[in-house]
């Protein structure tokens, strides 16, 4: 007893009867169950967050949030992230997001240009894998109310360009419609439509003075992004707007130039480039054996590494369930747990985290970031140019708009996210312009690198400032390195 009572947090217990001493211990055990639930929860939280360096800590935690999660409820909240249910349907945005917002700032500064990429909608899965059941997934409208996608035009980018139009459809037909290979689908569609409506509504004040000659829409050749870019339009214009074209741009990196802007030349070797940057996935081994056992089950073989194996077999997996089809099963009834699902989607996240490095994104995005300092120094310089411009994407496109500026994704980012650049003006001098960076409608402005945010204004970047940044960023050396490669 001595020695067990030299303990120095227990000495307190040395005075108490045995069943005091047992009430102790037992509250002890409850108090160590409780932090490890906390730990369990801070765990599983960190693994499946989208965008970890972007997402707001939560400030009330309920209990049931402090008790560990089983790996179905884990699965449901990532689901909840990606699939992005919540523009399914029209919802008051003003409050929630803060486009267009600066609170004090508001009355001294006024909105001059607004940029705003956006990823496609809920799609297909992107690989065709035969993981049964076999699931439908149905990419046609219903509902006469869609028949004025029709209204809106598609064009090459540029007007040389030889892109087939009659393979970008605006409107993909009937609701008995099945979908291809990651085709957006009638949920996309209502995405996209609910996030027209809902920069309408957020930037109202801004657009009231907005022509349709000073839009620009600007897509991807992937029918996906070209049909989003559709339902945004008929989401977010009037009757007298139905004129505004959907530029097609060839490739997923939008290299092509708005209309009107001077032509900025991509790397052509962008694949070499990136095979040479690319190191792969660390602690790649946490994951090998599940991916191997995924593909041993259903009798797959992907001849790539195991950080792509893990995006594209989860990518099939997130695709069905978010449209609550069941989990893959094989033709023996071997089905994949919910659990194996969790572990991955997680893998698929760090892969997404580890697939661009700064510098491949730095290049790849050099036209797209050059074209759009463009714009912005025509609107500092009061020149007629656009004032609303619309890019439709990717996934990958907008992690490596966030990389140029040195904010660094740490997954997978959910069907409809958003980056939007500000362009605003003080209304004291005239001149003064400044620059605020959201992302899916939080300000992430104070997370880009190398910017210091000081004088009146502390968190917008200084126009000035921005310029250097991407002027800096679209001559490096890294560039000059990718022309000169000598393979492709």
């Amino acid at each position: 007893m001595y020695r067990y009572c030299r303990a120095r947090l227990l000495r307190s217990a040395c005075g108490m009867n045995a069943r005091q001493r047992s009430r102790v211990i037992l509250a002890g055990v409850s108090l160590l169950g409780l932090v490890g639930g906390i730990l369990t929860w801070w765990r599983s939280e960190a693994a499946v967050s989208v965008v970890h360096d972007l997402r707001p800590p939560s400030l009330h935690l309920s209990r049931a949030q402090l008790a560990p999660r089983s790996a179905k409820e884990q699965l449901d909240q990532r689901l909840s992230e990606y699939c992005h249910k919540s523009l399914l349907q029209f919802v008051d945005a003003s409050a929630a997001s803060e486009e267009a917002k600066l609170s004090g700032d508001q009355q001294s500064l006024e909105l001059v240009q607004v940029h705003v990429i956006a990823r496609h909608g809920d799609r297909s899965p992107a690989h065709a894998f035969d993981m049964g059941p076999k699931q439908n997934f149905t990419c046609g409208l219903e509902g006469n109310s869609w028949a004025g996608l029709k209204r809106f035009a598609v064009k090459p980018l540029p007007p040389s360009s030889k892109i087939n139009l009659a393979d970008f459809p605006v409107f993909p037909g009937s609701s008995s419609k099945r979908c291809g290979v990651g085709m957006l689908t009638g949920a996309g569609f209502r995405q996209h439509y609910t996030l027209g409506a809902m920069i309408r509504q957020m930037y109202h004040d801004f657009l009231s003075t907005v022509k349709p000659d000073q839009i620009f829409v600007h897509s991807t050749s992937f029918q996906r992004t070209v049909q989003s870019a559709a339902a945004f339009l008929h989401g977010y214009s009037r009757d007298d707007e139905a004129g505004i074209p959907i530029h097609i741009s060839d490739g997923d990196v939008l290299s092509a130039p708005p209309v009107g802007v001077k032509t900025t030349p991509p790397c052509k070797k962008l694949g070499a480039f990136y095979r040479k940057l690319h190191t792969g996935v660390p602690d790649k081994e946490r994951w090998q054996d599940l991916v191997e056992s995924i593909q041993a089950t259903f009798g797959l073989v992907l001849a790539v590494d195991t950080g792509e194996a893990a995006i594209r077999l989860a990518d099939h997996v997130m695709a069905r369930l978010c449209h609550q089809f069941t989990l893959p099963c094989n033709h023996r009834a071997q089905c994949l747990d919910e659990a194996s699902a969790l572990e991955l989607i997680e893998g698929a996240d760090v892969a997404w985290k580890h697939r661009y490095t700064q510098e491949y994104s730095v290049v790849a995005m050099r036209p797209f970031m050059q074209h759009s300092l463009e714009v912005m120094d025509a609107a500092v310089r009061s020149k007629h140019t656009y004032k609303l411009l619309l890019s439709f994407a990717h996934d990958s496109t907008l992690a490596m708009v966030l990389d140029t500026l040195g904010v660094k994704s740490s997954g997978w980012m959910p069907y409809v996210s958003r980056v939007v650049m500000e362009l605003w003006k003080s209304r004291k001098d005239g001149r003064t312009h400044f620059v605020r960076v959201l992302f899916n409608g939080l300000d992430i402005t104070g997370q880009i690198v190398n910017q210091t945010h000081s004088g009146e204004y502390t968190r917008l970047i200084e126009y000035n400032r921005w310029r250097s940044m991407l002027l800096a960023n679209t001559t490096m050396a890294s560039y000059q390195e990718c022309v000169n490669m000598t393979s492709s």
